[in-house]
């Protein structure tokens, strides 16, 4: 398999088949782009790494060039200067604000909304539809999120 770098425009072409070539030929590998990283590709060996948060870790600190100091960070490839919410936290401090948040995007809260957010959805469908085109980032992905946040914020005038 030639290198693999999940950014690049090969990647973004054919990455089912990379993957599933990877997942057969070598599951746990070694990759060099973006300072180097190790890809998981199978389901038990990626639940296992996220059950086992004191020997793999999400956050790091960051020495970054131009910025006085360390930065709290992640994990993402290629780094970003900033940690990028819960998914670059480790317990006990992800577990703190994972407990905040479960009562809002439990599988029973979305259950109790699922109409409301049916209708997000629908809306934001609406709007595209009479092109005959459709971004699922910029159309779907990005506004149903915050359309949900929002509207889980307190309204005064609600």
């Amino acid at each position: 398999m030639p290198e693999f770098d999940h950014h690049s425009t090969a990647f973004a072409e054919n990455w089912r088949g990379q993957y599933r070539e990877l997942r057969q030929s070598c599951p746990v590998a070694p990759a060099d782009s973006h300072g180097g990283f190790t890809l998981l590709t199978r389901y038990a060996d990626i639940r296992h790494v996220l059950l086992s948060a004191k020997t793999f870790v999400c956050g790091r600190d960051l020495e970054i060039e131009d910025v006085p100091g360390i930065v709290p960070g992640g994990v993402t490839i290629p780094t970003n200067p900033f940690r990028m919410g819960m998914m670059e936290m480790d317990p006990p401090r992800s577990l703190k604000l994972r407990r905040i948040l479960v009562p809002w995007f439990s599988a029973r809260a979305v259950e109790v909304n699922a109409v409301h957010i049916r209708d997000m959805v629908t809306w934001c469908l609406d709007r595209v539809i009479e092109s005959g085109r459709c971004d699922i980032v910029d159309d779907l992905a990005n506004p149903v999120p915050a359309l949900v946040t929002l509207d889980l914020m307190p309204n005064p005038e609600k």
